[in-house]
């Protein structure tokens, strides 16, 4: 008889997260009888009395019925469950007690800083001393957030199998040397199956060309996902002032709901990407295509289709990136952006794809003409060979059945 896991997500939503706990979800049940259990984020997130009791019975609910299964997997993101600290611990809390063997998935990991290391003293002279105080306290704030998720884990493995695991090799260090909680691991995210890397890519680029009617000398260039400031489309589009006419850029995905908003024409970021467009001086509207929101089939189909998919994102302090991992998944001709995540990325998939600085529009014209996929490529396998969503669950299940060491 198989063994019980409980995945706790926001299964269902329209995220990262969701889609990451379908694709475990998918492969825990060839070892597991598996069961996705949805947060709802929306009630979760109400500062409404009476839907806050609301929400506090929902996860009792869970509490109570995740004491059935032999093991647990909370994807953790703050958000997912409130709006203010002291909810999120106690909600939180409730779902590591109701645990008889859980791993907690942390998609980031806030750390203390100290009050001069948020900004350059160049940044500083331009802010008022209570913007800065501001930032500095609202980053306070979820650093102290996390480092007591980790000492509720911590607590709770003193008599039962709780432990962590993260995406970055920089994370796994924060917690054990710092934090001081050494029943931590990690391992890149990962999406899809060597079976199915094989299928996406199996006509990939002449499915892809004809669907969009793209020409014999047209060079196509992605970005992907929700249209979002700190992903630097801006980047992206000035980009094609250095290429030649015939490189296109398309864009993969659509406004997050999150910034959907009564009375608002049109969200303003979008506005600005298409004034950039629209300047006359480059003529970019025709190379410029927005796709919109796409299935996940057809998003992991389409990634596969590009010429080169571009990830210019700013720094945001997150561990990690899904649409990365799909990228090189892919085997795309892939350029990153030189932000944390993407350095973290790296220290596994080693000279796998190819780097820019934030904001560089110029280096990121001059990685594409120049990229050599010969360079990446025997890299790019070894890396997949290592790292893939069957040594993800083979992690889990070794943890879970304390069969791995720190």
């Amino acid at each position: 008889m198989k063994k019980k896991l409980a995945i706790i997500s926001s299964y269902g939503e329209l995220c990262g997260n969701a889609t990451y706990a379908y694709v475990l979800e998918q492969e825990f049940l060839k070892y597991y009888d598996v069961e996705v259990i949805s947060l709802n984020v929306k009630l979760l997130q109400s500062e409404n009395k009476s839907e806050k009791n609301l929400a506090d019975r929902h996860i009792l609910d869970i509490e109570n019925k995740i004491k059935d299964y032999d093991f647990v997997n909370i994807q953790f993101e703050v958000g997912l469950f409130g709006l203010n600290k002291r909810t999120v611990l106690r909600r939180f809390s409730k779902l590591i007690k109701g645990s008889k063997a859980v791993i907690v998935t942390m998609h980031r990991l806030d750390m203390r800083r100290d009050f001069f290391t948020i900004k350059t003293l160049k940044e500083i002279r331009t802010m008022s001393f209570f913007s800065l105080l501001k930032q500095y306290r609202n980053e306070r704030y979820y650093a102290l957030l996390y480092e007591k998720v980790v000492r509720i884990i911590k607590k709770a493995s003193k008599s039962k199998n709780a432990s962590i695991l993260v995406h970055t090799k920089r994370e796994k260090y924060n917690i054990s040397a710092i934090l001081k909680f050494d029943k931590v691991y990690d391992h890149p995210i990962t999406f899809l199956t060597q079976d199915q890397r094989k299928l996406f890519s199996k006509d990939a680029k002449s499915i892809f060309r004809g669907k969009y009617k793209i020409e014999d000398n047209e060079v196509v260039v992605g970005i992907f996902g929700f249209i979002s400031s700190y992903k630097s489309h801006h980047t992206a589009i000035s980009a094609l002032k250095y290429l030649p006419n015939n490189y296109k850029l398309m864009i993969f995905g659509s406004q997050h709901p999150h910034s959907i908003t009564q009375g608002i024409d049109i969200e303003p970021y979008t506005k600005s990407l298409l004034d950039l467009i629209d300047d006359v001086t480059y003529e970019l509207s025709e190379r410029v295509i927005f796709v919109g929101s796409l299935d996940d089939q057809n998003f992991i189909a389409d990634l596969h289709g590009v010429d080169f998919t571009i990830l210019p994102y700013e720094e945001t302090n997150q561990s990690g990136s899904g649409i990365a991992a799909l990228t090189l998944e892919s085997k795309t001709k892939a350029i990153f952006s030189n932000n944390l995540a993407f350095l973290e990325l790296q220290r596994y998939a080693k000279k796998s794809f190819k780097t820019a600085d934030i904001g560089n529009s110029k280096e990121m014209a001059d990685a594409i003409q120049n990229y050599n996929f010969d360079e990446y490529s025997q890299n790019l396998d070894t890396y997949l060979s290592t790292y893939n969503i069957e040594s993800n669950i083979e992690l889990h299940r070794e943890i879970f059945e304390k069969r791995h060491s720190c």
